[in-house]
C-alpha cells in the first residue's frame, strides 16, 4: 500500500486555499491529515497545542520537525479542521490517502 496526500473534499471546505490536491485517483482515509506549518514556526508541538482543544479526540501520530514542520493527525473533527485551516501558523492541510492502483 502506498500512502499519498490528497485534500479533504468536503463541499463546505473543499475550496479553501490551504487544501492541496495531489491526485484524484487516491482513496482518502477519512479524518486523517498531515498539517504543514509555516517555515517560521519553531515550536511545532506548542503551535499545534494552541490550536487543539483538550476535549477533542484527535490523535497525534507523528511530529515532523526536520525536513518540514508539521504533524500527522487522525480522528480530526470538522471543527478542528476548520481551526487548522484558519490558523495563521498553518501553511497547508493534506488528507492522507491510499493509492490502490499501484
Amino acid at each position: 500500500m502506498i500512502l499519498a496526500m490528497a485534500p479533504w473534499a468536503s463541499a463546505r471546505l473543499g475550496g479553501h486555499r490551504k487544501l492541496k490536491s495531489v491526485s484524484a485517483a487516491n482513496r482518502k482515509i477519512p479524518g486523517q491529515y498531515i498539517v504543514l506549518l509555516n517555515d517560521n514556526v519553531q515550536d511545532v508541538p506548542g503551535s499545534l497545542n494552541s490550536i487543539l482543544n483538550a476535549n477533542e479526540n484527535a490523535k497525534i501520530h507523528h511530529f515532523y520537525q526536520r525536513a518540514l514542520r508539521g504533524v500527522l493527525l487522525s480522528n480530526v473533527p470538522d471543527q478542528l479542521l476548520q481551526r487548522l485551516l484558519d490558523s495563521t501558523s498553518v501553511k497547508a492541510v493534506y488528507e492522507v490517502s491510499t493509492n490502490l492502483s499501484s
